[in-house]
C-alpha cells in the first residue's frame, strides 16, 4: 500500500471518529486512529497470506510425496490410489497422515 493510501485511510478514520463525537485534535484520538490503521494493515496482510496459501494448495504432488505414499501403501499392503499423479500437495499430505495413523 502506498503512503498516500495510508494517509487517505487515516483521514477517513479520523473523519468517522469526528462524526461519532471523538475530538479530532486530542492525542488519544490520534493514537486510536493509528491503532485502527495498524489493525487494518494486519487484516490486509492476513488476507494476502490466505490467498498465498490457497495457491499452495493447488500445487501438484511432489515426487518425494508420491514415492513416500507408494512406500507406505506397500508396507501396509494397500493399493496405491489410482489418482496419485493428479493429487495436490495438500491432498497428498492428508493421505500421508492418514496412512501413518493406520499403523
Amino acid at each position: 500500500m502506498e503512503i498516500k493510501e495510508y494517509l487517505d485511510e487515516y483521514t477517513r478514520i479520523t473523519d468517522e471518529m469526528t462524526k461519532r463525537g471523538v475530538e479530532k485534535v486530542s492525542t488519544a484520538s490520534f493514537e486510536l486512529a493509528l491503532a485502527i490503521l495498524g489493525e487494518r494493515a494486519k487484516d490486509r496482510r492476513m488476507s494476502e497470506i490466505a490467498e498465498e496459501r490457497k495457491g499452495e494448495q493447488a500445487e501438484p504432488i511432489t515426487p518425494k510425496q508420491k514415492t513416500y505414499i507408494e512406500s507406505l501403501c506397500a508396507l501396509k499392503m494397500e493399493p496405491v490410489p489410482l489418482d496419485l499423479s493428479e493429487m495436490s500437495k495438500s491432498d497428498a499430505s492428508a493421505l500421508i497422515k492418514k496412512l501413518k495413523a493406520e499403523k
